[in-house]
């Protein structure tokens, strides 16, 4: 298991002592990235530069090794922090973190007090996102059918954008995970229940319009690094995990029309059209046509 974990937001002098803090503490046996921030709040190119950054981690994993990406924000309440939370989603897990002390004026030995005590509140949170991204696992990794997995972009019910938001904006704050994710799955299900489709044995997701269907043991593609040059960069950190939780990097749905013929075309993970092959259309969980 690889995954990496974001800092985001913090300002000097602050930051300048956690780049004092080894990576060990805030991402054992992962990668650590974190940039300073020099204003209260996110700009297009501090969100780029994150994300760049991840995705230079990402490139360097195997495709098979499990991969994550954990995020720890600082909440400034703005548009800029709905704008960093917007282009981390689905795929990482964001935990807010509260902003740095304000420490204009005030004497050494009380600056550094409240330094130190950020930074080790900061270690807590980091240990304990890392504990939540597990739980989410269990779910995301799982060789049975989850919702968790169905491809936001062509599976038009509103029910997985739902799901997946409400997962995104209160895992951190709930208290039981497993209560939390349990019971979002369960309200998908009541609107989008497993069917069967014609002249099959086994039961699939559906929107209406496609029959989502599990390819069992023929994993024959996947989003492979060597391609990830000529995708956005997000489309590698989504194809490696959803919502802080890793999955199978082979996982994919084998597409069938509920009625009629296939489109023409499908969205695939960055907004270009993915073309399907003759009687169905592989989509894996981040929308990658393959």
């Amino acid at each position: 298991m690889s995954y990496v974990t974001v800092i985001a937001g913090i300002t000097a002098p602050t930051f300048d002592a956690l780049q004092k803090e080894s990576d060990k503490l805030l991402a054992p046996n992962g990668n650590l990235i974190a940039l300073r921030s020099s204003w209260q709040g996110y700009s297009k190119d501090y969100i780029e530069s994150l994300i760049e950054r991840a995705y230079q981690v990402a490139k360097t994993k195997s495709e098979g090794d499990p991969f994550q990406t954990l995020l720890l924000y600082v909440d400034y309440g703005d548009e800029t922090t709905t704008l960093l939370k917007e282009s981390f989603f689905p795929f990482s897990l964001p935990f807010p973190i509260q902003p740095p002390p304000m420490l204009q004026g005030q004497s050494r030995p009380l600056l550094n007090r409240e330094v130190n005590s950020y930074i080790d509140n900061l270690v807590k949170e980091s240990r304990r996102i890392r504990n939540v991204a597990k739980t989410v696992t269990r779910f995301t990794g799982v060789a049975n059918l989850t919702p968790l997995l169905l491809p936001p972009v062509n599976f038009r019910g509103n029910e997985l954008m739902t799901l997946l938001r409400s997962l995104y904006d209160n895992l951190h704050s709930c208290k039981n995970v497993d209560n939390l994710i349990l019971e979002e799955i369960k309200k998908f299900k009541a609107i989008s229940p497993l069917v069967r489709p014609p002249e099959s044995n086994q039961s699939c997701y559906s929107d209406g319009r496609l029959f989502f269907k599990s390819p069992g043991k023929d994993r024959h593609g996947f989003f492979r690094n060597s391609a990830a040059d000529l995708h956005a960069k997000k489309c590698l950190l989504n194809a490696r995990s959803r919502i802080g939780g890793s999955y199978p990097h082979s996982f994919h749905y084998d597409c069938m029309p509920v009625r009629g013929a296939l489109d023409k075309s499908y969205p695939n993970c960055h907004g270009d059209n993915g073309k399907p092959k003759e009687r169905h259309v592989n989509i894996s969980p981040s929308d990658y046509i393959i």
